[in-house]
């Protein structure tokens, strides 16, 4: 397997590009577009799926063009599945001073699903907190954290959908998977060992 993070220094969330073979899922669509589709073209890739850990906005950004360019579905928890469609929730508003909204996801999680894209398996980890819709992918001993947990840190729990006591246990049920040789790949910021993210809370 191997994971590309398409960030390019703007403060914008990380932006990964997952593949195996020809497969590919793009996690967290921030880049653009444009840019994810020379690659996939470049690298004769398919995407198979675009897999969303929350809904606020800097995660999201070409979620629309990119299901246009590629035909790709989105997958979002059903927590934060009117986010997209809601400038409000998704924090364009806030943010951005923009009312910008997306379609709806093509598909909404519970939690706990195991997501098969070619290749590709990744199971559902529903970690609330940030967002009531937060979730975890995890593919393999890589798991990717969207804005539950970074290197140093976590999300904030202040903006819509947020609730310390949630994130609270979420982080709680992080931190007891620390000695399975997982590596974070976070919302924001750098990869690193969950045990030493664990570490540092």
């Amino acid at each position: 397997m191997r994971i590309r993070n398409l960030y390019r220094g703007s403060w914008l969330s990380n932006c990964y590009l997952v593949s195996e073979g020809s497969d590919a899922v793009v996690i967290d669509p921030s880049s653009s577009a444009e840019e994810i589709a020379a690659i996939l073209t470049e690298a004769g890739l398919t995407l198979r799926g675009i897999l969303l850990t929350h809904g606020h906005f800097d995660h999201i950004l070409s979620l629309d063009t990119l299901r246009d360019a590629t035909g790709a579905c989105a997958y979002l928890h059903r927590g934060d599945g009117d986010f997209p469609a809601d400038s409000g929730k998704s924090c364009y508003l806030g943010f951005l001073g923009r009312d910008i909204r997306h379609r709806a996801p093509e598909v909404l999680l519970e939690g706990g699903e195991v997501l098969t894209f070619g290749a590709l398996t990744f199971q559902v980890i529903h970690t609330p907190g940030h967002t009531g819709g937060c979730v975890c992918y995890r593919c393999g001993d890589s798991l990717f954290t969207g804005d539950t947990i970074f290197a140093e840190g976590y999300g904030r729990t202040d903006l819509p959908g947020g609730s310390w006591t949630a994130l609270q246990e979420s982080l709680s049920m992080l931190t007891g998977m620390q000695n399975e040789g997982l590596t974070i790949y976070p919302g924001h910021g750098p990869a690193c060992p969950l045990a030493e993210a664990a570490a540092r809370l």
